[in-house]
């Protein structure tokens, strides 16, 4: 291992290529969806996760998603970042027979922690994950000028439980990012 010196990316210029490439999948999945730069996590997220299931010329034209989980991943499970759903309420949860049975949403990414699980986030403005959702890909309820919907009068949703591998929760506010509360004692040059 060969340690670079600090604030000098052009010693590495293969990780900066890739954080390069990643960031602008992800500008290009914001621009498509009409969400604003707050939602710029879903977006890395998502540009990523697309990263992992192509092949890659780094790995011997092998895809890492395969590489890494020994299956293929299903293509069809694959959804426009961004676009609206539809995410259904449970029967015990619902309020009445003849009242809402799903809640809209705009559709983040993909959940690391689930086989088949969506990130959601819901007009109320929280996120959360589910299987049951349908997905409207050509429409993008974001506008640009505008935040995270911050108010609705469907169901509260439960907190979401951390995701076993990191104990970071995936469902945070916008307001609230696990990293927000670091304190860094390295000083800003």
């Amino acid at each position: 291992m060969v340690l670079t010196a600090p604030y000098s990316p052009q010693q590495n210029p293969i990780s900066e290529r890739g954080n390069q490439t990643t960031s602008e999948k992800a500008q290009a999945l914001l621009h498509k969806s009409k969400l604003t730069p707050d939602f710029w996590g879903g977006a890395v997220t998502t540009s990523v996760f697309i990263e992992n299931i192509t092949l890659s010329p780094y790995n011997n034209n092998q895809v890492p998603y395969h590489a890494w989980h020994k299956t293929e991943f299903d293509l069809k499970r694959l959804r426009t970042f961004g676009c609206l759903c539809y995410v259904n309420i449970p029967k015990v949860l619902r309020q009445g027979k003849f009242l809402k049975t799903s809640s809209k949403g705009i559709f983040l990414g993909y959940d690391p922690c689930g086989k088949h699980n969506w990130q959601i986030l819901l007009t109320n403005g929280k996120n959360t994950n589910s299987h049951n959702v349908v997905f409207d890909k050509d429409t993008f309820p974001q506008p640009y000028n505008q935040h995270a919907p911050s108010s609705s009068n469907i169901i509260e949703e439960e907190e979401l439980p951390l995701c076993k591998t990191n104990n970071i929760p995936f469902s945070t506010t916008l307001e609230e990012q696990p990293w927000d509360n670091l304190n860094s004692t390295a000083p800003i040059l």
